[in-house]
């Protein structure tokens, strides 16, 4: 026994050092809990009570209860929407847990269900105690086969997942066997144990199979002979459970030890007992770094893998647990004979220390309000407040607006410009309502922006309301109108007055120059969606929301007058995607694919985007995923095309080269690291227009969409023999950026674009519709050879993380010859904005950081560019070598060219592509066979001459837009003007929700520059408050949402500027507020500012300024002159060193 081995082993020995307590502690059973599963969205608990519980893992409140079984029930399984279940009766019911509802039921087994096994291509097989094995068609319950042989009851199956799977069974007759499915006989008999078989374990990387059994051994096997590797003995009870984890073989005794073996280890070596359980050990969890162990003696324990005393008790159950189950959050669940069903902290463990760390419940429930399109859902399961609606008294989560609480509890209330994901502006005023302020006394407000209160009450139905809805829409629709007309071309007399209305209004009316994002104004009603999302959740700010103007028809969407083209805009697409009215839309290429359809000239091939076939369904009101990737390339051959390949393959094609050139790059002290993700387009614009000093970070890989119309078009096209102008390379993308991405000049080769055209999923939805696709009816299909075959890692590129995730199972295995320990990365994994792995290679402690949303991107620069990159716990990141970067939250599955589904969409798209993960036959992008023969034919290795050529390629700042500068000075410390420091310049904050804030502060600052007065500019959130104490002249702007709260982007700096201690009689202040004056919170966000500055002993040196949006001019009608007297109190009181000379 080597030394490394024996040592690891006493450190299992060791006692445990934690006693973790129950999260959740649920008793939904009469009697024993004998199953409970997990997914990363719910939990499920089957018992003695012959029903079925269904929870939510995020707020534990009970979902359903399932009623169909007549006996105990023994046997869960869930594989995507299915569940099936099996009891003691020979029952077996499958549900769909999406619908939830029974699909069918038959009475499979004569004497009871005892084992279940649902295999990654959706085969059910199950086995019983009257001796057979029967598969089923998981759609329609129809038995499809029988396997005969056994003699005894069945106790465990299991099937691979290949072209030609096969089926391995273990009995109480001590036999196990290996059946060929499609012939259903069998193919292997492994006769070797003295009693019955209790379990098995195949090993898909040896290609081994383990049996262990009640004679106490353990035996490995060589499947194609069934002759035996070798036999295992030294456990001195039953053998319950085994499994294998690369170099170790472990197994579950009822004696309650649990035995480790080394499977490569000597015929002298034995097992090695982990003493600590009191009785039988009912299952067993391994992990890469930790098992996890659960008992009769009422206990589950944690055992480290690596050297470290540390390890955990869980205790909570007061009589045996009988069964275990973790999700891909690593989030246990628990269930015993005391009718418990357990929730239990996250445990991590740290890579680099080895100290384990538990969730405490504030950390539960701040880990789901991190994603912002959960906003509702993390609310229900607020305390309830009791409030009034139309006279009945309703029990409502409190902290709810007067919308979500009305729909929380079924009364409609209008709205339009609301959405749950943006603050309320109000700007449509459909959604009013009345609230009672005193006897009999009511006033109108904003159901959007008014949070409801104890007792509260509210009307929804009153004649006033009803008038004021009306009106709100009369208003919009003349609007509309108007501006329709406008766009036609209509022209008015001057002299009349809806004539001079129309006097100065821009005629931009169609917008299409940037070939992604396409703008309709005559569409417009001015609810300013799109200037929110642009400015809040993309933090680019191309979008304003203009001040109120005395023209009635100049409309929400502001780019100065500008056409797209020539703005900073990234081409994200959100702004379409939030879109009430399609004002704003994709760019829309069907027209063109259609007239290729039809003309037949050319080959046509089309491409399938990882996240796209998760999302289609959505179109067709199905849930993600619903729609199988088999029919969806048959529906794509019916449309036309002749060749239909998986993008998927091309992710993988992307992570052999960017993972090697990782490699490269950490092998060259002279190269620039971090290295950051390149498949991204409105990332890649972001960079070229906004940060262009950032670029030498960029890996040159192109993104699977442009390696996938290179390859197409060189190697395929020598293939099938046809010159690459005879071939219309067709890519279905979720993004209105890879429109623009495919018309960079790096991705043509002479003159011919690899891809000629990008599709987003709304626009095949829409082919697909004009052919009346059938879902039902249609046949499934598969991709086309040699470029339809992918691994699990590129499935992953749909979501947040994935990227990253795949790309180091890949270089990690490429640089180390060993097996990346974690295959499922749950610290990168999820909707988190910014999220932080750890990774050790060859011994060196490395960081992988992951980003979505350009928010999250522009804070994640402004600090990388200042060196103050910190962890959660405020600890520096001082060894980042990788940085995945996606603009849109969620990454693709959040994309501008999806869906516009529900607004808790995102959680259910990225299930789906985490379930999707386990439907292929490897995880790893370098297992690919067709990776393989690709490099082997065509392009020898990674970063090979001919890989350059195709797959690699460069950017260029692409600064040509005046705007650029503006934006980043919200990132820097200045605007206009380098060096400023704050003893001699005037120091001009803003907060801002839609940019309306942002741009009166630009306002101010150029002001106060014409009056040759030094000034910056800087957002609140990046500002230290503690320098405030350096600062001589401030200047304040700030807008106020909802009841008084201050922009998202001032709320850190306001929370820092209520702990600040330190005087400042030597600062002197004024403020600008912005706000609705119909609102009973007009300017609160200011007026809290004034006081506390007060407090702090600053003198305001200028009167407080009040800008209204229900003004003449909106607030430009208080700016102008406020400005005025700002700048000639400024004049008197500055020093000479604060002129510009």
């Amino acid at each position: 026994m080597d030394s490394s081995y024996a040592q690891l082993l006493e450190e299992w020995k060791k006692v445990a050092s934690n006693i973790l307590q129950p999260m959740k502690i649920q008793e939904p059973h009469v009697g024993k809990v004998n199953v409970v599963v997990s997914t990363p969205k719910y939990y499920f608990s089957a018992g003695e009570d012959n029903l079925i519980y269904q929870f939510n893992i995020k707020t534990d409140a009970e979902i359903h209860v399932y009623k169909k079984h007549l006996s105990p029930i023994h046997c869960l399984q869930i594989q995507d929407k299915y569940m099936i279940s099996g009891d003691e009766n020979g029952l077996l019911v499958c549900w769909n847990i999406q619908k939830r509802d029974c699909s069918w039921s038959q009475n499979a087994h004569t004497n009871g269900v005892t084992a279940i096994h649902i295999d990654r291509n959706f085969h059910l097989f199950t086995g019983g105690n009257d001796n057979m094995i029967y598969e089923w068609d998981i759609e329609t319950g129809k038995q499809i086969s029988r396997f005969e042989g056994h003699t005894a009851k069945i106790n465990q199956l299991y099937s691979t997942f290949n072209k030609n799977p096969i089926l391995f069974s273990c009995s109480d007759d001590n036999f196990a066997y290996c059946w060929d499915c499609k012939t259903r006989k069998k193919s292997v008999k492994f006769a070797g144990h003295k009693d019955s078989v209790l379990c098995l374990f195949y090993d898909e990387l040896s290609r081994v199979l383990f049996t262990g059994s009640a004679d106490k051994t353990v035996f490995s096997w060589d499947i194609r002979k069934g002759s035996t590797n070798r036999k295992y003995i030294g456990n001195e009870n039953a053998i319950t459970q085994i499994h294998v984890n690369q170099s170790f073989l472990f197994t579950c005794c009822k004696d309650g030890r649990l035995g480790v073996i080394k499977i490569k280890a000597s015929k002298r070596d034995t097992f090695t007992f982990l003493e600590g359980h009191k009785e039988e050990i009912t299952n067993l969890i391994v992990l890469p770094d930790r098992m996890i162990t659960s008992s009769l003696d009422n206990t589950i324990r944690l055992w480290r893998h690596k050297s470290s005393s540390s390890k955990v008790i869980y205790e909570g159950h007061t009589k045996g647990i009988t069964t275990i189950s973790m999700n891909p959050e690593q989030i246990l669940i628990s269930g015993g004979k005391d009718s418990k069903v357990i929730r239990w902290p996250k445990v991590e463990i740290k890579s680099r220390s080895g100290s384990i760390i538990v969730e405490s419940k504030e950390q539960k429930e701040a880990q789901y309000k991190d994603y912002d399109e959960t906003i509702l859902h993390n609310k229900i399961s607020l305390e309830k407040v009791s409030i009034w609606v139309n006279d009945k008294q309703h029990s409502v989560p409190g902290d709810l607006n007067i919308i979500e609480a009305c729909r929380y509890i079924g009364v409609p209330v209008h709205s339009l410009c609301y959405h749950p994901r943006l603050h309320p502006l109000s700007t449509c005023k459909c959604c009013a309502v009345e609230v009672e302020t005193g006897l009999n006394n009511l006033r109108k407000a904003g159901a959007c922006a008014t949070i409801v209160k104890k007792g509260m009450k509210i009307y929804t139905d009153t004649i006033t309301v009803k008038d004021q809805q009306r009106q709100a829409i009369l208003e919009l629709r003349l609007k509309q109108r108007s501006r329709a007309l406008l766009s036609k071309g209509e022209t008015f007399d001057d002299s009349t007055e809806f004539g001079r209305l129309l006097r100065d209004i821009s005629d931009i009316f169609i917008d299409d120059s940037n070939k992604a994002i396409r703008v309709d104004l005559s569409k417009c009603i001015d609810c300013a969606r799109c200037a929110q999302v642009c400015k809040s959740v993309q933090k680019m700010g191309v979008i304003s929301f203009p001040a109120k103007s005395i023209n009635a028809i100049e409309t929400a969407f502001r780019t100065n007058g500008k056409y797209l083209i020539d703005t900073q805009c990234i081409a994200c697409g959100q702004c379409s995607v939030f879109c009430p009215t399609g004002a704003i839309s994709e760019y829309d290429n069907t027209p063109e694919v259609e007239r290729e359809l039809e003309s037949g000239g050319k080959t046509l091939v089309v491409g399938i985007a990882p996240s796209v076939r998760v999302t289609l369904s959505e179109e067709f009101g199905k849930a993600p995923g619903e729609i199988s990737a088999g029919k969806f390339a048959s529906a794509l051959r019916m449309l036309g095309f002749q060749y239909v390949f998986d993008v998927q393959f091309f992710a993988d094609l992307t992570i052999m080269e960017e993972g090697s050139e990782l490699l490269k790059r950490l092998k060259d002290p002279d190269a620039v690291l971090p290295m950051f993700t390149s498949c991204c387009p409105a990332w890649i614009n972001m960079v070229e227009k906004l940060y262009p000093e950032l670029i030498p970070h960029l890996s040159s890989a192109k993104s699977p969409q442009q390696m996938f119309g290179a390859i197409v078009k060189s190697y395929f096209a020598k293939k099938i023999k046809v010159k690459r102008k005879d071939i219309y390379c067709v890519s279905i993308m979720p993004c209105t950026a890879k429109k623009q991405e495919l018309r960079r000049e790096q991705m043509q080769t002479n003159g011919i674009r690899d891809v000629d055209v990008s599709l987003t999923v709304r626009e095949i939805a829409r082919m697909f519709k004009k052919k009346n696709i059938d879902w039902e009816k249609i046949v499934e299909g598969e991709f086309d050879d040699p470029l339809g075959t992918s691994s699990s890692s590129g499935s992953l590129f749909a979501a947040t993380g994935g990227v990253m995730e795949a790309a180091l199972r890949t270089a990690y295995e490429i640089e180390t010859g060993e097996i990346f320990p974690k295959l499922t990365f749950q610290e990168i994994r999820g909707l988190e904005k910014f999220k932080l792995g750890e990774v050790t290679i060859k011994n060196k402690e490395l960081q992988v950081g992951v980003l979505n949303s350009g928010a999250a991107i522009h804070d994640f620069i402004h600090k990388f560019k200042k060196g103050d990159l910190q962890t959660a716990k405020n600890e520096k990141i001082s060894n980042l070598i990788f940085v995945e970067f996606m603009a849109c939250p969620g990454g693709c599955i959040g994309g501008g060219g999806q869906p516009r589904s529900s607004i808790n969409i995102l959680p259910q798209r990225i299930e789906a592509v985490y379930n999707n993960e386990f439907s292929l036959p490897f995880r790893k992008s370098h297992d690919n066979e067709k990776i393989k023969e690709l490099y082997s034919e065509f392009l020898k290795e990674p970063l090979s001459e001919k890989s350059e050529e195709l797959l690699h390629t460069r950017y260029k700042p692409n600064q040509r837009h005046e705007e650029a500068e503006v934006h980043k000075s919200t990132d820097t410390l200045s605007i206009f003007q380098e060096g400023l420091i704050p003893k001699n310049s005037v120091l001009v904050l803003f907060g801002s929700q839609t940019g309306t804030a942002e741009l009166a502060a630009i306002k101010i600052t150029q002001n106060l520059l014409k009056a040759k007065i030094k000034a910056r500019l800087v957002e609140m959130n990046h500002y230290k408050v503690g320098n405030l104490i350096s600062e001589l002249f401030v200047i304040f702007v700030t807008s106020t949402f909802w009841e008084g709260s201050f922009p998202e982007n001032a709320i850190e700096f306001w929370n820092d500027l209520q702990k600040l201690t330190t005087r400042l009689r030597k600062l002197r202040f004024a403020i600008f507020g912005l706000g609705n004056s119909t609102y009973a919170h007009f300017n609160h966000a200011g007026q809290l500012l004034q006081s506390q500055m007060q407090k702090l002993g600053a003198i305001e040196m200028h009167d407080f300024g009040r800008g209204d949006c229900e003004a003449v001019e909106g607030y430009l009608t208080e700016l102008k002159p406020w400005i005025e007297t700002l700048v000639k109190v400024l004049h008197k009181n500055i020093p000479k060193d604060m002129r510009v000379n």
